[in-house]
């Protein structure tokens, strides 16, 4: 009689086990209206106008200046890489002529925050 209670037991605490364990999908019919839901949604939107108010700053630098601080930023080349990229000479180079586009970057974002 135990054994056969023991087997119930084990069998049931299983089946409990492998119910609670299965990933199940929960539909939900709409989302909940939260407020930082929609103060995120403003902040996305607010993030994604300044990043396309950098790329119109980023054309009006130029091409050799873009391609640096495209490649530096957004693609994760090193000073090496980018200059040999650019026609520069050594890193030295690219580096000194990152740091003027960044500036001169800078300054055009400030000019057109100020205006």
């Amino acid at each position: 009689m135990s054994s056969y209670l023991y087997n119930i037991f084990y069998f049931k605490s299983i089946d409990l086990l492998r119910k609670n364990s299965t990933n199940k999908i929960r539909y939900q019919e709409s989302l909940p209206e939260s407020k930082e839901i929609n103060n995120q949604i403003l902040k996305d939107l607010e993030n994604e106008e300044k990043l396309k108010a950098v790329y119109q700053k980023l054309d009006q630098l130029g091409n050799p200046c873009k391609q640096i601080l495209l490649d530096w930023v957004f693609w994760g080349y090193s000073m090496t890489e980018i200059a040999t990229r650019v026609g520069l000479s050594n890193a030295k180079q690219a580096k000194d002529r990152k740091y003027f586009s960044l500036k001169k970057l800078r300054n055009l974002i400030d000019m057109s925050s100020v205006s």
